[in-house]
């Protein structure tokens, strides 16, 4: 077979010529991977100053404010915070403006401190009413506390007018110094 082959291909036109490409290599003996190109982006010059703080040119730029805060307080409001809890339940009554605490109650306004076994307070008439616990045979179990500086009452039930600083309390006990006033038992 090899004989035929060689036998077709002599009579060729190219059977005499030499090329200079024919025994040349497919591939270049070089490196195959091709050199870094530098960044063009590292090459540009920065600016010499910030355009971005130009006025108008971000809506977003941070601005100092002076806050002004203009809060209309309701005409039943008290002058300062009134802070309360109840061991046992709050019970808020939007409709009514009252808040009832329930079981070892304290409240605190200002220098007032009140602490009893139940207290109601009354937003609209700024009047809280604080009651003492008594067991079935009417025996007082724990009084309404009422203090303000160094002034202390223990008494059955307390009215105190946080607007207009005026309480009435029934049977209380108090100590002034040496001056013992007690409740009737």
């Amino acid at each position: 077979m090899a004989i035929i082959v060689t036998a077709i291909t002599c009579g060729t036109n190219a059977s005499g010529i030499q090329s200079p490409d024919f025994r040349k290599n497919l591939t270049i003996a070089s490196d195959t991977v091709k050199p870094r190109v530098t960044d063009s982006l590292t090459k540009i010059n920065q600016p010499v100053s910030d355009t971005s703080s130009l006025p108008g040119a971000d809506s977003l730029q941070l601005r100092v404010k002076t806050d002004t805060f203009n809060l209309k307080l309701s005409k039943d409001s008290l002058e300062a915070p009134l802070k309360y809890e109840a061991a046992d339940s709050v019970v808020v009554l939007i409709q009514g403006k009252k808040i009832i605490m329930y079981g070892k109650t304290k409240t605190n306004y200002q220098t007032i401190e009140l602490s009893a076994p139940r207290v109601e307070m009354d937003q609209q008439t700024q009047i809280v009413t604080a009651v003492n616990s008594k067991d079935s045979t009417g025996l007082v179990l724990e009084p309404a506390h009422f203090k303000d500086g160094e002034n202390e009452f223990y008494s059955d039930t307390i009215r105190y007018n946080f607007k207009s600083q005026i309480g009435v309390s029934w049977n209380t006990s108090t100590q002034q110094g040496e001056f013992i006033a007690q409740r009737p038992l």
